[in-house]
């Protein structure tokens, strides 16, 4: 993510804040992880035979996988 400043300043006009969270979404939407934290859900892990790799994530590292 960038900050306002990015968005604010005038001689990097390529997009806007709101365009570009969209496209961020859909991007993390269509991958199978969660637009807010950009972490794989456990449902798209599990779909790769990668469900001990979310296990650890949550257990060694305190991390939580979205479903």
């Amino acid at each position: 993510m960038y900050n306002d400043l990015v968005y604010n300043d005038k001689s990097w006009n390529w997009t806007s804040k709101e365009e570009y969270n969209q496209v961020m979404d859909k991007y993390y939407s269509l991958r199978g992880w969660d637009a807010k934290t950009a972490i794989p859900k456990q449902s798209t892990l599990k779909q790769f035979g990668l469900k001990k790799i979310a296990d650890e994530l949550e257990k060694k590292y305190s991390v939580v996988v979205p479903p």
